[in-house]
């Protein structure tokens, strides 16, 4: 499985010094800079890269022949492989892959990123994916698993302390420009700790604001007060994610355990000094009056589904997810077809079954049912068993991959507080853009994007009850774009048969 991914991170930050003029370096003024690119051989990106995460992961290797190997790793060993050669060309490693008909994810061009001695290969399609990574303080690989990052990085690296900031060949170094502010140091006056999802995250509140020259996305090294001990030694990192006139809020990064124990010895006086900020790289046009409505409307509609779902008496549906894969010659690789039904009387007797649509027929891939106290789980292989924890958000948890995403999307909605992760209501940037007919029925569309993977989502919802009828969700990546349309037949409030929520395996 991937290397490193549970890995104790050792960070050490140095402050970046931006070549500049002698008048930017005075006191309370700016000055925007681009550390100097650089240029690499085919000798140099020689090695073994990883990305991904414990559950789906990547290894890129490149050998000194010039040849290249990749392999898909996921829960049941080796699912893709292809190979080829390589060169390097203006600093870009291009792939030449031997077999057409494989697809490989992170696509064939990528951009060499040196981020002090680490070295990432990024999908050039997506490099501007990584310096939004970096403004959120999403990387380097902070969080459990290492989260499900798209880039590579070298298989050596996983363990080299970040000093400096990221560079790149040109012109791919213009998307790491940095503002270099004003020397500020803040002094931390509170701490604060907020449950996300089953983890925690971890913040700090500092006595500088806007008017200092603080603003969102700065990176900040922390020593403690006391000036001893593992914290002294190894400054922790901050990134601002909130910004007032006289105050900031910065989440605290303390490498793989960022989301989860105690602030790590973190105290109130504590002091933070800038390191670097990445630039903002255009400002957010003005939006319309009628433009502001929509996004008004979209996220009403939202919360309205929302609640309907999360009162309701009774909820059932029957429904179909469908994925197409397009590759970058625009071409249509893989249709998959999934059925799935849903049946829930609250406070919680729950059933979900799913399965593939093949040539017309259905193949019943899984159950998951809960019977009094216990949850069940059924699989393809013929085991009946309860789930390890009894929790039937575990159970959801481990058919969401496989149902394509339809184990989980309405059961978030029924038992918001029993299930966790993503949920619809979650979208972002939602703005109802007008009414479809979707099976006869006339809804609400609303268009929005993932929070953080980036993907845009067209949802509709019934008109008349307030119901989800489809989503859709495209998501763009280096080498494919993911087409993934789930459709809905609800009905809520009406009675189910006993039957409906049980489940009697085959002998």
């Amino acid at each position: 499985m991937l290397q490193g991914t549970r890995v104790s991170w050792v960070f050490r930050f140095a402050l970046v010094m931006v070549a500049g003029s002698a008048a930017a370096a005075q006191e309370g003024e700016h000055d925007v800079g681009i550390l100097a690119p650089f240029t690499v051989s085919s000798a140099d990106l020689v090695g073994e890269y990883w990305c991904g995460d414990s559950g789906m992961s990547q290894c890129l290797r490149l050998d000194a022949d010039g040849s290249f190997d990749w392999a898909l790793h996921g829960c049941l060993g080796v699912e893709g492989r292809n190979h080829g050669t390589f060169n390097v060309v203006d600093s870009v490693l291009q792939l030449e892959p031997a077999e057409r008909n494989v697809v490989l994810l992170g696509g064939t061009r990528f951009v060499p990123v040196k981020w002090g001695d680490r070295l990432y290969l990024i999908p050039a399609a997506i490099i501007g994916r990584f310096r939004e990574r970096i403004a959120r303080g999403e990387e380097p690989r902070i969080g459990i698993g290492g989260g499900r990052s798209p880039f590579y990085l070298r298989a050596s690296d996983w363990d080299v302390a970040i000093t400096s900031v990221p560079i790149a060949p040109a012109p791919w170094n213009a998307h790491f420009q940095l503002l270099k502010p004003a020397k500020v140091q803040a002094r931390v006056t509170a701490l604060r700790s907020e449950p996300y999802k089953e983890l925690v995250n971890h913040y700090a509140v500092l006595d500088r604001g806007a008017k200092d020259g603080l603003r969102q996305h700065m990176w900040l090294t922390l020593q403690p007060s006391s000036g001893e001990g593992e914290g002294a030694r190894n400054p922790r990192l901050l990134v601002i994610s909130q910004v007032n006139e006289n105050s900031a809020e910065c989440r605290v990064i303390v490498g793989g355990d960022v989301l989860a124990g105690t602030p790590h010895g973190i105290k109130v006086g504590d002091v933070a000094s800038v390191a670097f900020c990445v630039a903002e790289p255009e400002h957010a046009p003005q939006l319309s009056p009628q433009e502001l409505r929509a996004k008004e409307e979209g996220r009403r509609l939202l919360e309205d589904v929302a609640r309907r779902y999360a009162t309701c008496a009774s909820y059932a549906d029957d429904g179909l997810v469908t994925t197409l894969i397009i590759d970058e010659h625009g071409e249509e690789r893989r249709l998959d077809a999934m059925r799935f039904s849903t049946r829930f009387v609250r406070p919680g007797r729950y059933r979900f079954e799913f399965g593939n649509q093949v040539n017309g027929a259905y193949w019943c891939q899984g159950v998951i049912w809960r019977d009094g106290e216990e949850v069940l789980e059924w699989d393809r292989l013929g085991r009946s068993v309860p789930t390890s924890s009894g929790h039937l958000s575990a159970a959801i948890a481990g058919a969401t991959g496989v149902s394509s995403g339809a184990a989980h999307t309405i059961p978030r909605l029924l038992l918001p507080d029993d299930v966790g992760g993503f949920g619809i209501d979650d979208v972002v940037e939602a703005k109802l853009t007008g009414e479809e007919e979707v099976g006869r029925v006339t809804c609400w569309k609303v268009t929005g994007r993932h929070p953080s993977a980036g993907c845009a989502y067209v949802i509709w919802i019934d008109k008349t009850q307030r119901l989800i009828r489809g989503i859709e969700v495209v998501t763009q990546e280096a080498a494919y774009t993911s087409r993934q349309t789930t459709s809905y037949h609800p009905r809520i409030d009406t009675e189910i048969a006993d039957d409906d929520l049980v489940f009697d395996p085959p002998a």
